[in-house]
């Protein structure tokens, strides 16, 4: 079961990068977002979710419409707002 995290820091260009992705982990460990530590960096990522034994994947393909992968999972991408993210 998840619980439903939502994000308090928004983008603003230059200023601030937004705390989504940390949301999503929050939800999906059903922690409060003031839980986790500052997920900066792919290997604090990396770190954080092996400490709680979870894995990192990368797919080039969506993968449960691939039907190759069948847990919880996070995507990301490009934000359509601003490309050099």
């Amino acid at each position: 079961m998840m619980k439903k995290v939502y994000q308090n820091k928004f983008y603003e260009k230059g200023v601030s990068r937004g705390n989504c992705y940390a949301a999503c982990v929050a939800s999906l460990l059903e922690k409060e977002l003031i839980e986790l530590p500052h997920l900066g960096t792919c290997s604090e990522v990396m770190f954080y979710l092996n400490k709680h034994n979870l894995e990192l994947h990368c797919f080039s393909k969506d993968p449960f419409m691939e039907g190759v992968y069948n847990k919880p999972y996070i995507a990301i991408g490009v934000s359509p707002r601003d490309k050099s993210l």
